[in-house]
């Protein structure tokens, strides 16, 4: 009676063990996940359709374009997505009132971080829903001759946004097909299209105060940050994205997107405003090849 009970024991400890075991291998650690998730040197080029107005100079809007080049590491999966990067633009804008022409030479950089995390319930095995949060940091630096004292304008938009992010599978599986008597054969195509809209939580704005005149024009010498102030929790901030993704054969990926990108400050006599329609297309390299 003790041999059998001695047996039971050992054949249910060897039963969970071995239990254990396969589930430990079916089951990734954390570790092993953050290992796996791709990652990518996503580099981008685009072209934008922009307008800004800003009442500290004059009530005009500025219409034009800029020239975005961007450079970002990302790390993604259905779990997590993580993105860090730059981006660079530079482009003229114009206004024509009263058959009076000024010209505005406008140059932006931007840096920014986004972390988002998958929300199972609103996800499916085509639908995959993150949300999460960007840090994002403008500097706008801005030219005109025509505005004298008022010539230089050196702005820095900082946000805390929240984000959310949908993307759907919409690959194409291969198939036979048939025009007439010709028969043809459609390749597979693993393909992704995204929806992200990021939403101004914290904006903070550092720019001049109403009307950029000082004495720094006639004394030559260059205060760019001479009568700024800080302004916190004001402005509206928003950013939405819709793009097109194809994964090649060497799991790199082609990106197409259309951006929408618009923040205004607080106030009224010195309120700016502007927004961006921007059309880009990116490359994604994929470094460890998963």
């Amino acid at each position: 009676m003790k041999l059998k009970i001695t047996l039971i024991i050992i054949s249910t400890f060897l039963i969970s063990l071995n239990s254990q075991r396969a589930y430990s291998q079916k089951t990734p650690t954390k570790k092993e996940l953050r290992k796996a998730r791709p990652n990518y040197i996503k580099t981008g080029f685009g072209i934008s359709a922009s307008k800004f107005r800003d009442f500290a100079t004059s009530p005009l809007f500025y219409q034009g374009s800029i020239l975005p080049m961007s450079m970002a590491f990302v790390k993604s999966d259905t779990l997590r997505e993580m993105e860090v990067g730059g981006e660079l633009a530079a482009g003229f804008f114009s206004t024509n009132f009263n058959e009076d022409n000024s010209n505005s030479i406008m140059g932006n950089l931007n840096l920014s971080f986004l972390q988002l995390y998958k929300l199972p319930v609103l996800s499916s095995k085509k639908l995959n829903t993150k949300i999460g949060f960007m840090v994002d940091n403008t500097l706008v630096v801005r030219m005109n001759k025509n505005l004298m004292n008022n010539s230089l304008g050196v702005d820095i938009f900082s946000n805390i946004l929240f984000s959310l992010k949908l993307k759907k599978d919409i690959s194409r599986k291969a198939k036979q097909k048939k025009f007439l008597f010709i028969k043809y054969k459609k390749k597979a195509k693993q393909r992704n299209l995204t929806f992200g809209v990021n939403i101004g939580a914290i904006n903070t704005t550092f720019r001049n105060g109403y009307i950029y005149a000082d004495q720094s024009a006639l004394l030559n010498k260059i205060t760019p940050f001479g009568n700024h102030e800080l302004h916190m929790f004001s402005g509206l901030r928003l950013k939405t994205e819709v793009s097109l993704s194809r994964l090649l054969k060497n799991k790199n990926i082609v990106q197409y997107s259309y951006i929408w990108n618009a923040y205004k400050t607080a106030g009224f006599d010195d309120n700016f405003e502007i927004a961006h329609h921007i059309f880009k297309i990116s490359l994604l390299f994929n470094t460890n090849n998963k």
